[in-house]
């Protein structure tokens, strides 16, 4: 019996050690990630302001996307874009839930099965509208020229817009 408490109070010591140990690791990488930090705010700095202005610019290709898409209806105006079309479902959130209820699928709207449902079996409240989405591919080449069919525009290098003539020879 002796022995097992000595190896218990052993194992006890043992533990305590150990998460010191940890503790002390722990705050050393703290502290030298704060200085790391502190030395080197001009990178974190220039990284969040180069991710937004990646934001913003990937925000205006999506519109300028959607703007090609619904001049030309290409759904692949350039490389590295397209247009998907998704579903979207409009309609009064109180009628749904009504709808929910008499249907015996909710007491709270769960809004991803209603709108599954709804799809097939459309409720008169419900309206079902396309909704062209712009998707930008991870890589992007630098140099690109896209063409489209007529009457679609084609964009060169230098992203200058020309309609196409209607017969091509």
């Amino acid at each position: 019996m002796e022995e097992q408490i000595k190896l218990l109070i052993e194992q006890i010591q043992s533990v305590a050690e150990a998460r010191e140990r940890v503790r002390i690791a722990t705050e050393m990488r703290q502290t030298s990630y704060v200085e790391w930090q502190n030395e080197n705010q001009h990178l974190l700095d220039n990284e969040t302001h180069t991710k937004e202005t990646l934001s913003a610019k990937e925000t205006l290709l999506r519109e300028l996307t959607i703007a090609a898409y619904h001049q030309t209806g290409n759904k692949k105006p350039a490389e590295g874009i397209n247009v998907k079309i998704f579903e979207v479902l409009s309609y009064n959130e109180e009628e749904a839930m009504n709808w929910a209820i008499q249907h015996q699928v909710a007491l709270k709207l769960d809004k991803p099965i209603f709108e599954k449902i709804a799809k097939v079996d459309k409720p008169s409240f419900v309206k079902i509208s396309e909704e062209p989405r712009a998707q930008i591919a991870k890589e992007l080449p630098l140099d690109f020229v896209v063409t489209f069919t007529e009457p679609q525009a084609t964009i060169s290098t230098n992203l200058e817009i020309t309609q196409q003539e209607e017969n091509d020879g």
